[in-house]
């Protein structure tokens, strides 16, 4: 629950282009959907999970 709880804490900004670099960091199966510019980072949302890079 902690976890969800810091998810919900982000404030997401700006829908973004979503990095290159994320594809790295993909499992098999796993599609990256859209990405927010959050106050330091950014969240990635895939068809699997959230994440922030």
């Amino acid at each position: 629950m902690a976890e969800l709880n810091a998810m919900m804490g982000w404030t997401f900004l700006q829908e973004i282009d979503v990095p290159d670099s994320v594809k790295d960091l993909l499992v098999d199966g796993e599609q990256a959907k859209v990405a927010y510019k959050t106050v330091r980072d950014t969240a990635v949302v895939t068809n699997k999970r959230v994440f922030g890079k």
